[in-house]
């Protein structure tokens, strides 16, 4: 992510300031930007991407991020980097996790969480489990956690300002649509992890992941191996706090 901050009070809408850089960015990779409600995003070869967010910020008052067709809103990237970085392992599990989840976002053909709200989900959940030497069966016992929550109720609150929750514009079709994905990957990977064959495994976890995750090997799947046969390079390796 690479912010566009300007140090004052912009004379033109939030939606201007956002065409603006975009203006800037076109022509720099092949794939046109897209100009999204609260970045500008550059496209390049291989699913990578950069996100620019728009900020103004003046002596004394917080940053405000541009919103396209809204305005600007209170804002800081600044908090929200902090709070992860607190959150996180050293062995770099959390990071992994959210790349995971990332990845089945981008994988199914529905809207699904944002990549900031796939970071908060994660790192709330990674808070009441057990990190588990294999990534498979750490990202079971988070998806596990993420719907035990939302099951309790239905939010994702930014630990950084605004303070928004940003599943609060979501209508019963989009909730129960990302509910119904959450079960069903929460439900093969549990057929994984019983599964003894690499190759039988890896292929309910490309269902949801996609096939950036290489399939396994057609045998027996090493109990101590950290990685599963899906779960190993190949993740999706871009920013977790993508803009809507």
């Amino acid at each position: 992510m690479t912010e566009s901050i300007f140090f004052r009070k912009p004379d033109v809408t939030a939606t201007t300031l956002q065409g603006w850089v975009w203006e800037a960015v076109y022509g720099y990779t092949d794939t046109t930007p897209e100009h999204r409600k609260k970045c500008v995003r550059s496209i390049f070869a291989g699913d990578y991407e950069i996100d620019h967010p728009v900020y103004y910020k003046i002596d004394g008052e917080n940053y405000r991020i541009a919103i396209k067709n809204v305005g600007f809103e209170d804002s800081d990237p600044k908090e929200m980097v902090e709070w992860f970085q607190r959150k996180k392992d050293k062995e770099g599990k959390l990071i992994r996790q959210v790349m995971y989840l990332k990845g089945w976002g981008d994988d199914c053909n529905q809207k699904m969480p944002s990549g900031l709200a796939m970071t908060i989900l994660a790192t709330n959940a990674k808070e009441k489990i057990v990190l588990n030497e294999r990534d498979d069966i750490t990202l079971r016992d988070i998806l596990k956690e993420i719907k035990k929550e939302l099951d309790r109720e239905f939010k994702c609150v930014v630990p950084a300002v605004p303070n928004d929750n940003l599943f609060a514009d979501y209508d019963e079709t989009r909730k129960n649509n990302f509910l119904t994905s959450l079960n069903r990957i929460i439900e093969d990977a549990d057929k994984a992890l019983r599964e003894e064959n690499q190759l039988a495994a890896s292929k309910l976890w490309r269902k949801h992941l996609g096939d950036r995750f290489p399939e396994g090997k057609d045998e027996k799947q090493q109990n101590n191996s950290r990685h599963s046969a899906a779960i190993i390079a190949g993740a999706s390796t871009s920013n977790p706090w993508a803009c809507d």
